[in-house]
């Protein structure tokens, strides 16, 4: 075996694992995946073979995608040009850490937090910096800003995951306005939130927004 090939195994298997957790380990329910059983399965069945029946599987959907973003620049009041759609949140946060992080730079985001960021930033071989959040859930920008210093990426849930608290938008521009790299702002839950970051695109350079359909 090359040593190139050594090399990228140690890698791997100092990488940490996302294991999911047996349903024995469970207390009383599983609320992590957004499973909702509430919801009739008849329904649901129809609802899918609606779907089913409008596509025609033998065209790649590119009006769909056209379509769709055309929608949401009208719903959320951007230009049409800002707005990138994906295969869920994990591929845009898969595609941004690939277009601005190389090995040996430096990634940014709090703990507690979705872990993906972090994850993510190890398997682009980044430094990942994790900044604890306060006892009452709420940021340290300073130390954050101490710790984006030179950063690549700062990543920022919010409403945070598992904590679920928004961070106030005063402080996310703070962030925005003081970190040199780029922010992203993962807002998977804002359908229930009192507020969103959107209005720091118009105000902002180096701010990205997700959202997702997963939640709501």
């Amino acid at each position: 075996m090359s040593a190139w090939w050594e090399r990228r195994l140690d890698e791997l298997e100092a990488l940490e694992g996302y294991p999911v957790p047996e349903a024995e380990e469970l207390s009383e329910g599983k609320l992590d995946a957004n499973e909702n059983v509430l919801l009739p399965k008849a329904w649901l069945a129809a609802l899918a073979q609606r779907a089913v029946e409008a596509l025609d599987p033998r065209f790649y959907a590119l009006e769909d995608a056209r379509a769709l973003v055309r929608d949401l620049s009208h719903h959320l009041g951007i230009d049409a040009a800002h707005i990138v759609l994906g295969s869920g949140g994990d591929q845009l946060i898969d595609l941004v850490t690939r277009m601005f992080v190389d090995a040996g730079t430096t990634v940014v985001t709090i703990a507690p937090t979705y872990s993906f960021y972090r994850i993510r930033g190890a398997l682009a071989g980044a430094r990942v910096i994790e900044v604890p959040l306060r006892e009452d859930f709420s940021l340290d920008l300073e130390a954050l800003l101490r710790a984006a210093h030179g950063a690549r990426l700062l990543f920022l849930c919010s409403p945070n995951n598992p904590t679920g608290n928004q961070f106030p938008l005063a402080e996310i521009e703070h962030l925005a306005r003081e970190f040199s790299g780029l922010l992203i702002v993962d807002e998977a839950y804002v359908e229930f939130a009192a507020e969103t970051a959107l209005p720091l695109l118009a105000r902002s350079t180096n701010v990205i927004l997700l959202r997702t359909f997963s939640k709501a």
